[in-house]
């Protein structure tokens, strides 16, 4: 079980908090101008493969032939000050293992809130990232119906948070709520394979609109963002391969603009759910364009549906993702000295190759009011090359993976 010194103070302030969600509503001060509130998850993970190691998002390492507690738990706590009716200010902090911990990591949240209309609002600072159903409480783990979010459609898009701005503007429509939002400024997120690199993500803009009732919740978003890669790894071989094709094998030479510099990243996402009659379906789909020849744009998604059993939610869900674009296969050498280069190339390009489909089974118990105990199974299926969500010990998997995936947890708010 891989739990480290490092880790063990953040379980034990987890389970402290825990212990105390059970006994406290909220923490507030005596002032309703201040608000203090939080959330928290414990989750213990294991996974059956020792080649690939499962993890939640790109950013993280993975988990391999082991027990881990540490992946799945964090703990966030979220205060609120309301200056006036129309100005406040808002903070998140989440505590959680990264490969790299810094306190601007840790700053989820951090903006002031200006109420230009009662329909109008804007935001600075650091704020939530939009684009996706959950993104608003992405690290809520009480608000999920499974242990951890479908990795086929979130693995790939880390970012919770971007520094810069947003404008929202609510009408009542159709005996529902109507919300649409605009977003703008940047991100960075660290991308582990066997390399790690860092992404920034800059001029990111986009929108998206929302319409929700009592029942029914549907989203649509469009977004766009500059990705650069520092990368330690492209760029050499690129330029072997480009020496290569001045001394005998020309074909290396169509390998040789491939570095993701400057590119544009355009997402496109919808999604819906429906919570009725002890009925809980949801559903997202996502398309992302890409211009590079290194990444292939992918098509993602996934489907739940969980039936209310008094406190018990059983629930079953399908998630998928495909590359748009076939692997990239670079031609076999005429001269062996080559091959070693061939061999290396193409399994350092395809890092970025993702096809993967997963299977999950599962069930939510509301043991308290604001206490969830989960418990799911994950069948993964991988393609071969296509383990870009997963964590690998050596190079890119050449070969299809069926890995088994077992998670509990226990998620709580106060």
């Amino acid at each position: 079980m891989i739990i480290g010194n490092k880790i063990r103070p953040q379980l034990i302030v987890l389970c402290a908090a825990f212990i105390y969600s059970t006994e406290v509503s909220a923490l507030e001060t005596d002032s309703s101008d201040f608000k203090i509130n939080g959330f928290g998850t414990v989750g213990l993970t294991k996974n059956s493969d020792q080649d690939l190691g499962f993890r939640q998002t790109v950013s993280q390492e993975g988990i391999f032939d082991e027990y881990n507690l540490s992946q799945n738990s964090d703990l966030g706590i979220q205060a609120n000050y309301y200056a006036t009716d129309k100005l406040n200010f808002g903070i998140q902090l989440l505590a959680k293992k990264r490969n790299e911990n810094s306190l601007d990591k840790s700053i989820q949240w951090a903006y002031v809130n200006y109420k230009i209309s009662p329909k109008v609002d804007i935001k600075l600072g650091r704020i939530g990232a939009g684009g996706f159903m959950m993104s608003d409480y992405r690290h809520v783990g009480f608000t999920h119906l499974w242990t951890h979010l479908p990795t086929e459609f979130y693995g790939s898009h880390p970012v919770s948070s971007i520094d810069g701005v947003d404008l929202v503007f609510k009408e009542s429509l159709f005996d529902g709520l109507l919300r649409a939002r605009l977003w703008s400024g940047q991100a960075t997120y660290d991308f582990y394979s066997t390399d790690s690199y860092e992404i920034n993500l800059d001029k990111l803009f986009g929108g998206g609109v929302t319409w929700e009732n009592d029942i029914w919740n549907l989203r649509i978003s469009y977004s766009q963002s500059k990705a650069g890669l520092e990368n330690n790894t492209i760029k050499p071989l690129e330029q072997a391969l480009h020496n290569a094709s001045l001394a005998g094998w020309p074909a290396a030479g169509n390998f040789t603009n491939l570095a993701i510099d400057n590119k544009m990243v355009r997402y496109y996402t919808a999604g819906v759910s429906y919570d009725h009659a002890d009925w809980l379906i949801q559903s997202e789909l996502g398309f992302v364009d890409i211009d590079s020849s290194l990444t292939p744009g992918t098509v993602s998604g996934y489907l739940s549906i969980g039936r209310k059993l008094g406190a018990v939610t059983p629930f079953v869900m399908g998630a998928w993702t495909k590359a748009t674009d076939d692997k990239l296969t670079i031609p076999t050498p005429s001269i062996a000295a080559y091959i070693p280069l061939q061999q290396i190339s193409q399994y350092a390009f395809n890092q970025f190759y993702v096809a993967q489909h997963t299977l999950s089974i599962g069930a939510r118990w509301d043991v308290l009011p604001k206490v969830a105990l989960k418990a799911q199974w994950d069948k993964t299926w991988v393609d071969e090359y296509g383990s870009l969500l997963l964590s690998k010990r050596d190079s890119a998997i050449a070969e299809k993976k069926q890995l088994d995936i077992f998670s509990i947890s226990v998620d709580f708010i106060f």
